[in-house]
């Protein structure tokens, strides 16, 4: 089928809104590990983390609409049109492997788009990293909150102390903040799971030691969505141990990948 230039270009520039390419390109890399950030996050979090990776790691983060380099673009509130855009992006058809990391609503993510690739007959990740979420199957009285009047939806944010101070105290900031965490949190807490086969893709969760918000109890549960292997590994810190404990989470990824 003839695709005009002027199309092409548009179908390029598009993808790279999507995807942040950190390190090593494909050609020398071994597997691509293509990361999904928190919510509120940005796809630059992840490009720390090019330091402490192999040679034989593609590292990739993924920018949502709504932030960052993408800032003018409406926010995803629909979980359906999110993975409708994200099944159809380049990095993920590929003929090396690629495995996905997750962090809190990144990993119910990378766990929903693995199923939308199966369902759609195309290439899965070879292993999924679903960091700081529990499970999604398990009943989840937390709290809805992304309708909540600014201040208490502050004191949530702040209670996960994923946010520095200096932000949360700046109501200037926060203009600009709140409105892609209410939707970031619009897009989770409406996302209604639906019963499947399990995967056949080997499952590693973490999570913080004391992270109020993804307990033992739920994060283990993600061994029942996958037929493969299953690990948990917990680490020192709350809900953002991936900062505090940054290089030793990096270094279980990449042990798991067999990649030192």
């Amino acid at each position: 089928m003839y695709i005009e230039a002027s199309q092409l270009k548009k179908q390029v520039l598009i993808e790279q809104s999507w995807v942040f390419k950190f390190g090593n390109s494909m050609n020398q890399a071994k597997i691509r590990l293509i990361c999904f950030p928190f919510a509120g996050g940005s796809a630059s979090f992840f490009h720390s983390w090019q330091a402490l990776m192999p040679d034989e790691v593609e590292l990739v983060a993924i920018e949502l609409p709504g932030r960052a380099s993408r800032i003018r673009e409406p926010l995803i509130t629909d979980s359906h049109e999110l993975l409708n855009q994200l099944e159809e992006l380049d990095v993920l058809n590929v003929e090396k492997p690629f495995a996905f990391f997750g962090h809190s609503m990144g990993a119910h993510i990378a766990f929903e788009l693995s199923r939308r690739l199966r369902q759609s007959d195309k290439p899965q990740p070879v292993h999924l990293y679903l960091s700081g979420r529990g499970a999604p199957h398990i009943k989840n009285e937390k709290k809805k909150i992304h309708a909540l009047p600014e201040k208490e939806f502050i004191q949530q944010i702040a209670s996960l102390n994923g946010m520095p101070q200096e932000v949360l105290s700046n109501p200037e900031l926060m203009e600009l903040v709140s409105p892609i965490l209410r939707a970031d949190c619009k897009l989770l807490e409406t996302w209604a799971y639906k019963e499947d086969e399990k995967l056949n893709v080997p499952i590693t969760a973490m999570m913080g030691a004391e992270d109020p918000s993804a307990t033992h109890n739920k994060v283990e549960r993600w061994a029942d969505l996958s037929s493969k292997s299953f690990r948990l590994y917990q680490f020192p810190g709350d809900h953002f141990f991936i900062n505090t404990a940054k290089q030793a989470v990096v270094d279980k990824i990449v042990d798991d990948l067999k990649l030192k």
